[in-house]
């Protein structure tokens, strides 16, 4: 999360409307459709500076578990059951990736994986599962998800969390992209 202080005028708004792990993996994405270079560069700058951390490995670490506790309501080789597995070990595997690295997470599973050829081949298999919609196969999650789902949040609160930016910095710079 970017903190912010006051909340109020266009960044505010904006904020509101926006969460602040959308925001982070948005502009992360390799997928451009489109893209103002300023914008985009100084956004960029402003998310790497002000973003916690913290708060990004707590949304991973939610974003886990609700797919973990889907998962075991889903039916077993459905399609959703295979998008709620993927949505599960992506989450995990970032939360993993923030608390080795202390940095953000890529957004590739295979980067994810971090060389775990383990992970690495249930990736593939999840991907050739959904490309040829087989329906008739079980996966399980490997010990290293399963215990970052059994990780209690409070295991967090040791990341670094980001300094405060003022809500000005960010309507000033809106102001500016609209040439006001």
């Amino acid at each position: 999360m970017i903190r912010l202080r006051p909340l109020n005028g266009i960044a505010g708004t904006f904020l509101k409307r926006f969460s602040f792990s959308s925001l982070y993996e948005w502009f992360s994405s390799p997928i451009i459709y489109a893209k103002d270079d300023v914008f985009y560069t100084k956004m960029n700058e402003m998310i790497r500076q002000y973003y916690s951390l913290q708060s990004l490995a707590y949304h991973y670490h939610s974003l886990t578990v609700k797919n973990a506790n889907l998962l075991r309501k889903k039916e077993i080789g459905s399609k959703v059951y295979i998008k709620t597995f993927v949505q599960t070990l992506r989450g995990a595997l970032a939360l993993h990736w923030i608390m080795r690295y202390h940095a953000f997470p890529p957004l590739s599973l295979f980067q994810l994986a971090d060389g775990d050829e383990s992970i690495m081949e249930l990736i593939r298999l999840l991907r050739q599962a959904k490309a040829e919609k087989r329906m008739d196969f079980s996966f399980a999650l490997p010990a290293k998800i399963l215990s970052v789902i059994n990780m209690e949040r409070s295991a967090l609160k040791w990341l670094p969390d980001k300094k405060a930016v003022d809500a000005r910095l960010l309507d000033e710079f809106v102001w500016a992209l609209l040439g006001v």
